[in-house]
């Protein structure tokens, strides 16, 4: 079934968003990183399945913080490197 093949393909990203959102530490470096060139970032958004769009939100906000969240990773060295490579 392709649903279920593409929610399967979803789980890393999911896995990903959850770790920025519930990790203070992780966010505060992610926010730091936009703040270094002078950008501002939205709060990570959730996948809602009851919730029309909340796909295109989740997707959405995080293509905005990737470069922010690829630059705290790199810097800080605080996260294994195969959790932004797998994603």
């Amino acid at each position: 079934m392709i649903c279920f093949q593409a929610a399967d393909d979803l789980l890393p990203f999911e896995k990903m968003v959850n770790e920025f959102r519930n990790s203070q530490l992780k966010w505060n470096l992610v926010i730091y990183a936009a703040k270094k060139k002078g950008k501002s970032v939205k709060k990570l958004q959730l996948d809602c399945p009851t919730r029309w769009s909340s796909l295109f939100y989740s997707l959405q906000t995080t293509l905005e913080a990737w470069s922010f969240i690829q630059q705290a990773v790199r810097e800080n060295g605080q996260f294994p490197l195969n959790f932004i490579v797998n994603f």
